[in-house]
């Protein structure tokens, strides 16, 4: 994982990250029987923001992305499955974490669960979609001893 000067701050481990998303993605049982190649990004506020614009229409930097990939035609058997890309803008993780009075490393783990799950197919678009999601999250989140991220502080 690249880690570009602007977006060193506050950021975890890569063998961290790797272990989050794996576990959410294992969580839900997302296992074939082949590899799974996620690609993670790590960028700042403005280019999360563009991001954000250009492919969701909504002007304004977030936490985190997350674009489903899939197969590719082509490949051997034993090639990994492009499952998808996940980007983490850590400037606006770092400032939600201070604002909302939760560690920095679990506000991360949250977000890279989060982020998993939706290249694992889940959604929080409509209202039913959005608590089994969150329902997942919690979950996962406790196997870390991370307390429930949605209840109030």
């Amino acid at each position: 994982m690249e880690r570009p000067a602007t977006v060193q701050a506050d950021v975890p481990a890569d063998d961290d990250i790797t272990h989050w998303i794996q576990t959410a993605l294992d969580g839900v049982g997302c296992r074939p029987e082949r590899n799974l190649d996620v690609a993670v990004l790590l960028t700042d506020a403005e280019d999360i923001r563009r991001i954000n614009r250009e492919y969701r229409q909504r002007d304004k930097a977030t936490n985190v992305l997350s674009f489903p990939g899939g197969e590719l035609s082509g490949l051997p058997a034993e090639a990994a499955l492009l499952l998808g890309d996940i980007v983490f803008c850590p400037e606006v993780i770092a400032r939600e974490a201070r604002e909302q009075n939760k560690r920095v490393d679990w506000h991360w783990c949250h977000l890279c669960v989060h982020g998993a799950l939706h290249l694992a197919g889940y959604d929080h678009i409509e209202a039913a979609e959005a608590e089994r999601m969150e329902g997942i999250e919690r979950r996962l989140l406790a196997g870390f001893g991370i307390p429930d991220p949605y209840s109030p502080s």
